[in-house]
């Protein structure tokens, strides 16, 4: 007796030629065989398409991050340029205010 793998039943079925098996068969196995096809071509492809929907994903979430950060930088820089004039104005007040002593 010869037995298979039941893994392998699915693969050994697909292989069966159409023309080999009984006219009211024929169908069903051609049927099979486009179904074991499209299951293939998902399986592969499908999983690839995902992973390049991933990655676009990926970097578009990059690019936000890296504008969100040349923001952050540009606002960093505005905050020490106001945080230096309002230090200017203080001292230009200080300096213009009358001395009690000399």
């Amino acid at each position: 007796m010869l037995c298979l793998p039941v893994r392998y039943i699915f693969g050994w079925l697909f292989t069966i030629n159409p023309a080999n098996v009984k006219p009211e068969a024929q169908e069903a196995v051609r049927v099979y065989r486009r179904s074991c096809y499209d299951a293939l071509y998902q399986h592969f492809f499908g999983t690839q398409k995902r992973q390049l929907e991933q990655n676009r994903a990926e970097i578009a979430l990059l690019e936000e991050l890296a504008d969100l950060n040349q923001q952050q930088q540009q606002l960093k820089q505005t905050i020490a340029d106001k945080r230096k004039k309002l230090e200017q104005l203080r001292n230009e007040r200080l300096k213009n205010e009358p001395q009690l002593f000399d």
